[in-house]
């Protein structure tokens, strides 16, 4: 029992390890990581896999790794929810949404999915569908800054000036500098045209 418990460790850290190297952009470093527990039955260790994996390109081997950690616990939300964001990523919004309502159906209260979900629907021409998800990404947790860029950029696109000055002003005043430099400069110009000021 002791060395069972002490391997599920190993595993825990090794998956926290593999997404912290990810994050830090050195991928090799990540999959060589967690790519000898690929055969894990640790839903949250074949998610970061699968996270690892997309994150350097390797689309078709992360859907693996998320189907692997279904195969382990069918009832994986998270799982679904990064099926979706790897095909929304990579340009397949009707996988994506599938995906995300099969996500949805377990645990509503993803705000990360509704975010991919706002997405994958701007993509395919449906404005006001991808509002809604991104609205309601901010509102499960206001600290979804990629949602909140988006609803602002896509409500001023669709001519609602109000609700894109609201998102934009929350995006600028709540934004971390260091991650969203770039989008901070973005979402000022965008809310200076729009009237909000700057």
């Amino acid at each position: 029992e002791e060395a069972r418990a002490r391997g599920l460790l190993t595993e825990v850290l090794a998956s926290r390890l593999g997404l912290l190297y990810s994050v830090q952009g050195k991928s090799r470093e990540a999959l060589g990581v967690l790519e000898p527990l690929h055969e894990s039955r640790n839903p949250d260790v074949l998610n970061a896999l699968g996270i690892v994996r997309a994150t350097a390109g390797k689309v078709p081997e992360a859907l693996a790794a998320f189907q692997s950690a279904l195969r382990v616990d069918p009832g994986n939300a998270v799982a679904w929810q990064n099926i979706g964001l790897t095909e929304v990523q990579h340009g397949r919004a009707p996988e994506a949404l599938a995906a995300f309502e099969n996500a949805f159906r377990i645990n509503d209260r993803l705000p990360r999915a509704w975010n991919g979900r706002g997405v994958a629907l701007e993509r395919l021409g449906r404005h006001a569908e991808a509002i809604e998800s991104w609205k309601r990404s901010v509102s499960l947790d206001p600290q979804q800054f990629e949602a909140m860029l988006n609803l602002g950029t896509v409500a001023l696109e669709q001519g609602n000036a109000a609700l894109a000055r609201e998102a934009l002003r929350h995006f600028i005043a709540s934004a971390p500098p260091a991650l969203f430099a770039g989008d901070l400069r973005r979402a000022r110009r965008l809310l200076a045209e729009s009237g909000g000021g700057s």
